[in-house]
């Protein structure tokens, strides 16, 4: 390397490395990339030989590179600082900006977010953790962007400075990383800007009771939201924080109250409970960053939600196909399930894939229930066998999704117009036979499509 400047490296030739690269290139701050597949080799060979404080100022590393690597062990050892990249990006990003997080839903809800916020603004950026990487748009002179934010991202990043922050809900996931639940939340909780009083964090009731532990002495403003119907796994009542403000979500007849105005969701087209706890939470933020109502209430209706979240794709007669292959955890299946109006309509249900380091017993009170069919496929049949066994009647353990389709195929010409729902919602990882979620999802849906035509 050129001694007469220290260089910045970055660690992985992913999305977000290669846009820290295309950033610093632009910047003329002559960055080195460091990937097994391209540029500098990964080797510990080259740690050793690269990662000199004098030559070396910084490491960017990409969120999938794991903490124990080679080359953040001998940076540390060598007090040389790692951040990450959205870290990077927003040293350059002039305008306001939105950061949302949490263990399910941040895709969803950074993109209503962005959603309602076009509705004003015709230059609001959506990015971070869906769609673009922050350094790719963060040289524009936009007046505002929207940020999903993964644990991955924000444990390298200490202080983003960010307008508005949400962590949306907190479930175990992602344990193999950061070793345990506190370790987990510590991550999350490092989105909110704690000692700025100008920076809003934005909240449920549940995940607030959740966290509220981690985050003494607050300066920033916190804004709650609140579910007006009973909610049992809410375990502590609401003590009003000082200077708070409360949002409630009203069910029952389908609007969401906000200290200044009341929004309908009555034409809103995504289903669930826990979306409409998402579309509380980016109403909220709409109104903190200026959006007017009409402008809010107006957009609502046009949302369509994303793919591979709770898509409806296909319909036969009564029958609807939905593809929900991004819930990859159980927490993210329990959302939409616990809710699911059982008595109206049967549901055949495909979970499966490789299991995370989560109890499946929260499903057992669900199944005991369950008016259906349950098909187990990929690892988690073999995995998951033991402890859904006693459903025996209920469930059935295939290999692949497509053994499980056809076997509703046959169970559908037998059955005729009986009202149903054929979700794949796996609350696993797609990796034990699909390279990502989204082939995992688009798979399902053109099988189905060939299968049912």
């Amino acid at each position: 390397m050129d001694s007469s400047i220290k260089k910045i490296i970055i660690l992985g030739a992913g999305i977000s490395g290669k846009a820290a690269f295309q950033l610093l290139e632009k910047l003329q701050k002559a960055p080195l990339l460091v990937d097994s597949k391209e540029g500098l080799a990964d080797s510990e060979e080259n740690a050793l030989l690269h990662l000199d404080p004098s030559l070396v100022k910084s490491i960017i590393k990409s969120p999938g590179i794991s903490p124990n690597h080679i080359w953040l062990k001998i940076a540390k050892q060598k007090n040389i600082s790692i951040s990450s990249e959205v870290q990077l990006a927003r040293r350059f990003f002039h305008g306001k900006t939105v950061g949302i997080t949490g263990t399910d839903g941040k895709s969803t809800t950074t993109s209503l977010v962005h959603h309602l916020l076009s509705s004003q603004i015709k230059d609001a950026e959506l990015g971070g953790n869906i769609g673009r990487a922050f350094s790719e748009f963060c040289l524009r002179s936009s007046k505002i962007a929207a940020l999903e934010l993964s644990s991955y991202q924000l444990e390298d990043s200490e202080n983003l400075r960010l307008d508005a922050s949400s962590i949306l809900n907190i479930a175990t996931d992602h344990l193999e990383r950061h070793g345990n639940m506190d370790s987990y939340i510590k991550a999350k909780c490092k989105i909110i800007d704690k000692k700025n009083k100008n920076h809003s964090f934005f909240t449920t009731l549940k995940t607030w009771n959740q966290i509220s532990d981690y985050l003494k002495d607050l300066e920033c403003k916190i804004h709650i939201l609140e579910n007006e119907d009973f909610d049992p796994e809410i375990s502590k009542p609401y003590k009003p924080i000082p200077g708070s403000k409360l949002t409630k979500i009203n069910f029952q007849n389908k609007f969401i109250q906000t200290p200044n105005a009341k929004y309908s969701f009555d034409d809103f087209n995504l289903q669930g409970n826990h979306n409409i706890e998402n579309l509380g939470i980016a109403i909220m933020i709409a109104e903190e960053m200026g959006i007017q109502k009409e402008n809010i209430q107006s957009a609502i209706s046009k949302f369509q939600g994303l793919n591979h979240r709770f898509e409806s794709f296909y319909k036969i007669q009564n029958s609807n196909f939905i593809n929900d292959s991004k819930a990859t955890n159980l927490h993210s299946l329990m959302a939409w399930l616990k809710d699911y109006p059982f008595a109206q309509k049967k549901l055949i249900l495909l979970i499966g894939g490789r299991p995370k380091e989560e109890p499946v017993d929260c499903l057992f009170p669900i199944f005991q229930e369950f008016n259906g069919t349950i098909f187990v496929f990929g690892e988690a049949s073999k995995i998951w066998r033991q402890e859904l066994i006693g459903f025996q009647g209920k469930i059935q353990f295939v290999d692949k999704i497509e053994e499980a389709l056809i076997h509703i195929k046959s169970h559908y010409q037998k059955e005729g117009n009986q009202a149903c729902d054929v979700i794949l919602s796996p609350a696993c990882a797609s990796f034990d036979q699909f390279k990502n979620f989204e082939e995992r999802g688009n798979h399902f849906k053109d099988y189905v499509k060939t299968l049912f035509k």
